[in-house]
Order: C-alpha cells, then sequence, then structure tokens
C-alpha cells in the first residue's frame, strides 16, 4: 500500500459532503467527520438491501460490482426470489438471481433490526456464503430513486404508515381543532 497516497484519498474523502451528493442532508450535518476502518472484505461483494416497513421485509435488492455506489448491477426481488419488474434508471438491470443459503438468516436479521421504525432499509454484504450486517438506511437515495415503472412510487409509498405520527402518539391529535365541513 502506497501510504501518502491513502492518506491524500482519505483526506479527499472527509471534504466530500456525501450528504449533497446522495440528497441525504442529514448527512451534512455529521461533525466531526471521521475515516472508520473496516475489515476489508474482497472485491466480489454482493449488496441484500431489504426495505422494511413497521418491521417486516418487504422486498429486497440485490446488487453485484458495487463500486462507489453508481457501477452495480441491481435487481429487485420478492422475499419469495420472484424477480420484480422494477428497473433502477442509474444502473444496469441484475438478471435473475438465486437467493444465498444465508437469505434466511439475513431476513431474520432485517426483522430484528427494522422492528422499531417506521421504514429503514437493512443492507449486508454477502461474501461467499458469509453475510456482514452493513448499514441502516432511513433515506434510500434521498428518497430520489427513480424507478420504473412509475406507479411503483405510488405503491411503495402505501407501504408507509405515518398515521400515529399525524394523529400523535399520545392520542393528541394534531389537526383536533379542524372543523367538520
Amino acid at each position: 500500500m502506497d501510504k501518502q497516497a491513502t492518506i491524500k484519498q482519505l483526506n479527499k474523502w472527509l471534504k466530500e459532503d456525501f450528504g449533497a451528493f446522495n440528497l441525504e442532508l442529514h448527512y451534512s450535518k455529521i461533525e466531526p467527520r471521521r475515516i472508520i476502518c473496516e475489515e476489508y472484505l474482497g472485491k466480489n461483494l454482493i449488496d441484500y438491501k431489504f426495505f422494511c416497513f413497521d418491521g417486516i421485509p418487504k422486498f429486497v435488492y440485490i446488487s453485484e460490482g458495487l463500486i462507489h455506489d453508481r457501477q452495480a448491477k441491481i435487481g429487485f426481488y420478492n422475499l419469495d426470489g420472484r424477480k420484480m419488474e422494477i428497473q433502477y434508471s442509474h444502473y444496469a438491470d441484475l438478471d435473475n438471481i438465486k437467493f444465498s443459503s444465508a437469505f434466511d438468516a439475513m431476513l431474520k436479521d432485517a426483522k430484528t433490526l427494522s422492528k422499531d421504525f417506521k421504514f429503514v432499509r437493512v443492507d449486508f454484504f454477502l461474501v461467499e456464503k458469509r453475510y456482514y450486517f452493513a448499514e441502516l438506511t432511513f433515506t434510500p437515495g434521498g428518497g430520489m430513486m427513480k424507478i420504473f415503472p412509475e406507479r411503483i412510487d405510488y405503491e411503495w409509498g402505501k407501504l408507509l404508515n405515518i398515521n400515529d405520527l399525524i394523529e400523535g402518539k399520545s392520542g393528541n391529535k394534531r389537526n383536533g381543532n379542524r372543523k367538520s365541513i
């Protein structure tokens, strides 16, 4: 490893505004910025991303060839392994893939990790037959994922139930002073 080149690259990354780059502005407010070194898992990662609503994984997207987030092939799948007819505009489509033997364990962990959230995407990296927790993502793509067909945006939106947030968990309705018409 070239130590000086590595230091230069790390300093460059520290100056990047990841929040602005990915339209997830809450990341822009993290101070101080830090580099976290993790175990190198290799070049052949497969990324399993479970979309969970009220603690229930509803579907998964799988990506291969993930290099700085824009060069991967991505496919959306139902939890029974059937390919969904969804295309993510910035990526090449990942044709049918057979779920890993670790899929059921990842699914179980996604349920556990998402149980306290209205929505969260739970990500795992798969290397060979072993999987690693990657991250919890609350605003994938800053909510700006351009997917086709467009009706999917509406269908996914219906999965997010925020009624108790609107009404207030204590039973106090925010719009309680509204008059009936």
